[in-house]
């Protein structure tokens, strides 16, 4: 009952032409797909330079075998990892096809590690993953319900999407909270979704802390070396946050508040222009940028978490004297870089790196460092290396 879709591809520019669809593939040779397998085709039956009517031989690189599922929620307990919850009765795959149709609720909770080939939310269901649980998606996302990441001072939740994505998801991200203490509280954020800052202070006012008109939250502008926060006049005008920028931000509660961002994820690799300004307006501009991780998921920050990592890409973007990212821990900068062990950079976590260059340069955020692997944020310090005077 298999059915393989041929496809040819043009390596060159991308496009597509299917070749048709087989059905009553044997087993064996999905088994053999890792092999050297060879097809024949007709080359009348696709466009063909050649246009002999010859047969053609091509060389099958992959054969991929989907299979579509359905959540039931069976047990009524709302749980991705529950097997009896799907109409399969096991647990989806990077192979399954998963549909959350109108009326279901589904949750990835307890530490779960959801994988499946394709996502879709119909409208009326919905998806939830807890801060100690993720979900990868080897090929397309598509939304048209709700799709909610939750994290807690201790714990974020990641969501990969490999393909493209579609729709908007919600992303409860914890933030610190403010303190009168000289130096205390405050975090460094950036926006793990595209989307407004007027339609995010509305979201959340009342939890981002604000005295008078102004609000704990802004960029940081290293030709003048100041903050730049937001007030009720200039916030509702300040369009959208950028990917990848760095954004000061505290909360009103004394433990530190989840915040509320709504908007579509990035699946790209996204970049920002960092410059170092330190000799740039009589001495008054600095080399240091503040730039956030623009993914809903951790991202690998050294060597030792992963092949593709923030530090190996952008080593030649920093400058060599504060080589390693400045994370901001609630009362003073912890550096790190790759003299240490593993640490990952959670999602929507702001930070300063050093620019080297005195031009413009692409800091870069590739979705190869993307991971699920990390544990809490630089408040609580990942992987603590020392700390250093504020940048």
């Amino acid at each position: 009952s298999s059915t393989i879709s041929a496809i040819l591809i043009n390596l060159t520019d991308g496009t597509e032409s299917a070749i048709g669809s087989y059905t009553g593939i044997e087993a064996s040779l999905f088994t053999a797909a890792t092999s050297n397998i060879y097809g024949y085709f007709q080359s009348s039956s696709f466009t063909n330079t050649g246009g002999n009517g010859a047969l053609t031989q091509i060389q099958v690189s992959s054969v991929t075998m989907t299979q579509g599922d359905t959540f039931t929620n069976t047990t009524s307990d709302n749980q991705w990892a529950t097997a009896a919850n799907w109409n399969s009765g096991s647990l989806p795959t990077s192979y399954t096809d998963v549909t959350i149709s109108t009326g279901q609720a589904i949750e990835a909770a307890n530490t779960t590690a959801a994988l499946a080939n394709t996502i879709i939310v119909d409208s009326g269901g919905s998806l939830t993953i807890d801060e100690t649980s993720s979900l990868t998606v080897s090929g397309d996302f598509t939304n048209d319900g709700t799709v909610t990441l939750n994290s807690t001072a201790d714990d974020f939740s990641s969501l990969i999407v490999e393909g493209t994505a579609t729709g908007d998801v919600i992303y409860n991200r914890y933030v610190n909270a403010y303190s009168a203490t000289a130096g205390g509280g405050w975090d460094g954020t950036g926006p793990p979704v595209a989307m407004s800052i007027a339609d995010f202070i509305s979201d959340n006012t009342g939890v981002i802390y604000q005295v008078g008109d102004t609000y704990a939250l802004g960029p940081f502008n290293n030709l003048t070396n100041q903050y730049e926060y937001y007030t009720t006049t200039t916030g509702p005008s300040a369009g959208a946050f950028t990917a990848a920028k760095g954004y000061t931000m505290a909360t009103t509660n004394t433990n530190g508040a989840t915040v509320k961002y709504t908007g579509t994820l990035a699946t790209t690799t996204q970049s920002i222009d960092v410059i170092n300004n330190n000799d740039a307006n009589g001495g008054v501009g600095r080399r240091w940028n503040f730039v956030s991780n623009p993914y809903p998921s951790y991202i690998n920050g050294n060597t030792a978490a992963g092949a593709a990592n923030f530090m190996d890409v952008n080593s030649a973007v920093i400058d060599d004297s504060f080589l390693g990212l400045y994370g901001w821990n609630g009362a003073d900068y912890d550096i790190y870089n790759n003299t240490n062990a593993a640490f990952s950079i959670a999602p929507g976590q702001g930070f300063f790196i050093a620019a080297a260059s005195t031009s413009n340069t692409a800091l870069n955020f590739t979705t190869a460092m993307r991971t699920t692997t990390g544990s809490g944020d630089f408040v609580l310090g990942p992987c603590l290396l020392y700390t250093s005077p504020s940048p």
